[in-house]
């Protein structure tokens, strides 16, 4: 329902793929009925084609996302997070990482196709998740969101006595959510 909050991927893809112009302006994929009708079928199958992923593993999400989207680079993951599946870490972390990532995949904007970095550090006393991804002020100034979702994550960092912030320049956004350490430690450890 929202595919207009991503035009800039279907074009992009458009014109990697030769199906339009690399010239093709936002204005003119609007406004042309054979660039909507492609951007319909190319919304079609990408739902399709996610939904036929063979599982959602994060080689498979990062593959899918390349050939349609942007690459992304995954730094600093490990073994060092460990969570029951369903439990309160891991339902906080992807309420973080997938709040992040949907901000991100809005407003990414790289003509060169550079792809967005995803880091977690391990710190003494806090670990950060970064994401950082290219963009330019265009793409910002679309009115794409309401910035509730940063507004969100920043009470939630303060409930959990963590840290957000928001870092923006002409051609980047940085995005850090820090959380104390000691809550990511498994309760039989505690």
């Amino acid at each position: 329902n929202n595919r207009d909050k991503i035009i800039q991927h279907f074009m992009f893809y458009a014109k990697k793929t030769g199906e339009v112009s690399k010239t093709t302006t936002r204005k003119q994929w609007r406004n042309n009925d054979a660039h909507l009708a492609l951007w319909k079928q190319l919304q079609t199958e990408w739902e399709t084609s996610f939904m036929q992923l063979p599982e959602p593993s994060l080689g498979n999400i990062v593959n899918w996302a390349k050939a349609r989207l942007f690459p992304i680079e995954i730094i600093g993951f490990n073994n060092s997070i460990q969570f029951q599946r369903y439990a309160i870490t891991e339902s906080v972390l992807m309420i973080v990482i997938t709040e992040m990532i949907l901000n991100a995949i809005k407003y990414y904007y790289s003509e060169t196709n550079e792809p967005i970095k995803l880091r977690w550090r391990d710190q003494k006393d806090a670990c950060r998740f970064t994401c950082e991804n290219p963009t330019s002020k265009n793409e910002r100034e679309m009115g794409k969101g309401s910035y509730q979702g940063h507004g969100f994550l920043k009470m939630l960092s303060k409930k959990l006595k963590g840290h957000f912030s928001v870092s923006i320049d002409e051609n980047k956004s940085i995005i850090h959510f820090d959380i104390p350490t000691q809550l990511l430690i498994p309760m039989e450890e505690i």
